[in-house]
């Protein structure tokens, strides 16, 4: 029979699990307003334009993009297994550019929700959604070329224009 006295507690693990427990707390104290937001933006038909995102406070723009980095993840690793035995070029070259679609490697969380406070600061912008917006920030912190990135951003413009319009 093992002793009280005899088991040693160790403090890291314990330190980690009130880390965890704290973070659990205060996730769940983020995520109750996350759901309002959710719910507001959903109601006004604006969903994840501009607008909403400049509404939005730190914690949910964080979890929005930790949500969106997690399912990008997934999506990587799907179109890269489901492709991998691709038969010939063109298979490969369109495997290729659907992954690069869902490559957040190397870039942290706060990379992003800073790029579309930069993105959005951009009255211009605040009619494209989130998701969209999110692969153009992904792009210029890739180091996508000016001129690609311009013309992306223009074509970006006319489809939330458009998208608009037949609202």
């Amino acid at each position: 029979m093992v002793r009280a006295a005899e088991i040693e507690e160790d403090p890291v693990s314990q330190e980690n699990m009130t880390r965890r427990i704290f973070g659990l707390l205060l996730s769940s104290a983020a995520l109750a307003p996350s759901c309002a937001f959710g719910q507001d933006s959903a109601a006004s038909g604006t969903l994840t334009d501009g607008e909403s995102w400049n509404a939005a406070n730190a914690l949910q723009k964080y979890w929005y993009i930790v949500g969106f980095a997690d399912a990008a993840s997934d999506a990587y690793a799907v179109v890269g297994s489901r492709l991998c035995d691709a038969a010939n070029s063109q298979d490969r070259k369109l495997r290729t550019v659907s992954q690069e679609s869902f490559d957040l490697a190397n870039i942290k969380f706060n990379q992003l929700v800073d790029g579309l406070d930069s993105f959005y600061s951009d009255y211009r912008n605040r009619a494209i959604q989130w998701k969209t917006a999110l692969g153009y920030v992904r792009d210029t912190i890739h180091g996508k070329s000016k001129e690609a990135l311009e013309r992306e951003l223009d074509f970006m413009r006319k489809v939330a224009v458009g998208d608009a319009e037949r609202k």
